[in-house]
């Protein structure tokens, strides 16, 4: 995929004093945060990354360890997994698939992506071997919401064009939102590989032992202070 858009908004409550400071994208997993590794998966995609909640800082530490990343930074207006989609689109072509990704996933390889074929849509889904609980299940052509750990709607989404989802609203769940158009966009599923999911505290604390942990950083001219 030459383009991922990620959503990175929100103000990770459920990551508890982690993102007191910062915003969920910059926790620390592995040695670095959770966006660096899906910039590092895919060097030479260009990305664009929903933010709202310590934009500032999320821009900043990005152009200071990333210098030769190609991103570009939307600002939310609205709430929920729609918000800012439409916006980080506009620099997409219109024949262009692209990657939506949630940025509570580490990826640590580059995805196998079906072909689409008929589908407009490709969502990436848990099984035996990548799994982690999910709110969503693909489920007979719909997704319900259901708590599961396979077959789970990961926040993984490949999209054929953007004319696919041209109406995405700026409030909302984009799964909401693919299920309200489930008569006009026809999705199909396809497994992940390589995925961590850092949704909760719970669930940074079981990768924790390898991670350098910090809690604030202070971002000045020629130095990036992390406490």
């Amino acid at each position: 995929m030459k383009h991922i858009v990620v959503q990175a908004g929100g103000l990770g409550t459920r990551m508890g004093n982690l993102t007191i400071s910062k915003p969920k994208a910059l926790i620390p997993i592995n040695g670095k945060p959770i966006l660096f590794h899906l910039i590092d998966t895919y060097p030479t995609a260009k990305f664009h990354v929903i933010c709202d909640y310590m934009a500032d800082i999320l821009v900043k530490y990005t152009r200071k360890f990333r210098p030769t990343a190609d991103v570009e930074f939307i600002l939310a207006t609205g709430k929920g997994t729609c918000s800012g989609i439409k916006s980080a689109t506009e620099g997409i072509s219109e024949d262009e698939p692209f990657m939506l990704i949630w940025s509570d996933l580490v990826l640590l390889k580059q995805q196998s992506i079906p072909a689409f074929e008929d589908a407009g849509i490709l969502i990436g889904t848990t099984h035996e071997e990548c799994s982690f609980p999910c709110r969503w299940k693909a489920a007979d052509g719909v997704l319900v919401e259901e708590n599961n750990i396979e077959d789970g709607v990961s926040g993984l989404f490949c999209i054929s064009n953007k004319q696919m989802i041209a109406d995405v609203p700026e409030t909302g769940s984009f799964t909401d939102y693919i299920n309200s158009n489930n008569n006009r966009v026809h999705w199909k599923t396809f497994p992940i590989e390589g995925i961590l999911d850092i949704g909760t505290y719970a669930s940074f604390e079981k990768l924790q032992k390898n991670n350098r942990y910090f809690n604030e950083v202070t971002i000045k001219e020629t130095v990036v202070e992390k406490k």
